[in-house]
């Protein structure tokens, strides 16, 4: 019997907030891609004129008849270097993710996606009403009494001892000797020593003096996690079936108490 806990995906972080941009030349990130596009249309036109000055300059330089004629210095090409400076700069906008200037309002619009929801008005009436702020769903009847630091470290708990008896099942189901093997007898002895340091984690938590709130079920966790420790210093490579005997109790022990943090039970 095998019991699964939830995990919950964590977003990765901005790793864009690190850059030394000024706050005040960003985009709102659910818009920024309108601001780049700006810049590379900005740069796209700026690089074709100055790609058809150059080509101007080239095509009356093959026309005039004298020989001195300023190819490098003439008016045509100083315009063209600065359309091609001026091209140079709005890449660069591009890539650093500048406001584009006179467009920088978008921030403050009533379209902006960060901007909070306009107060409420009721008809004929000049008073205004503020949305409510959304309402976390309260915690279930089984978890009402732990605090948040209880509640996480048993999830993480429970996370590592399930690690442990998946380690184990691959371990017994893995033939000897075999490529994989030794892959999966490392990744078994890693697991036993993070459940090793998790449970003594979660043991001094769950303390019969302490703050815990079910000391009758604190008195047989420590129980049970004592047998998990006792195997864990007995354990050898492969024969690992009185640990998860083990393991496996002290798992229904927890959803004995606290079903909600698992999610289904097979």
């Amino acid at each position: 019997m095998l019991l699964r806990f939830s995990r919950l995906t964590i977003p990765p972080p901005n790793l864009t907030s690190a850059l030394p941009i000024r706050y005040s030349w960003r985009y709102d990130p659910q818009v920024a891609r309108s601001a780049e596009n700006l810049w590379l249309n900005a740069f796209t036109g700026l690089l074709a004129f100055s790609g058809v000055l150059l080509g101007a300059n080239v095509t009356i330089a093959v026309a005039v008849t004298h020989a001195h004629y300023p190819f490098w210095t003439n008016g045509i090409m100083i315009g063209s270097y600065i359309a091609a400076a001026f091209a140079a700069t709005c890449y660069l906008g591009a890539l650093r993710q500048w406001a584009m200037p006179f467009a920088g309002d978008r921030l403050e619009g009533e379209h902006s996606p960060l901007s909070p929801p306009a107060p409420l008005t009721t008809p004929g009436s000049t008073e205004q009403i503020t949305p409510p702020l959304p309402v976390q769903p309260p915690l279930p009847a089984d978890l009402a009494q732990l605090g948040d630091q209880q509640i996480q470290v048993l999830r993480v708990s429970i996370v590592v001892v399930q690690d442990l008896l998946a380690c184990l099942a691959d371990l017994n189901r893995t033939p000897r000797p075999s490529v994989d093997y030794d892959e999966v007898c490392a990744r078994a002895q890693d697991s036993v020593g993070r459940t090793k340091t998790q449970l003594r984690t979660l043991a001094r938590h769950v303390s019969v003096s302490g703050a815990w709130p079910h000391k009758e079920w604190a008195l047989s966790f420590h129980s049970a996690e004592r047998k998990v420790q006792q195997h864990i210093e007995t354990w050898q490579q492969p024969e690992g079936t009185k640990l998860a005997d083990s393991a496996a109790d002290l798992l229904r022990l927890i959803a004995g108490k606290y079903p909600s943090l698992f999610t289904h039970q097979m």
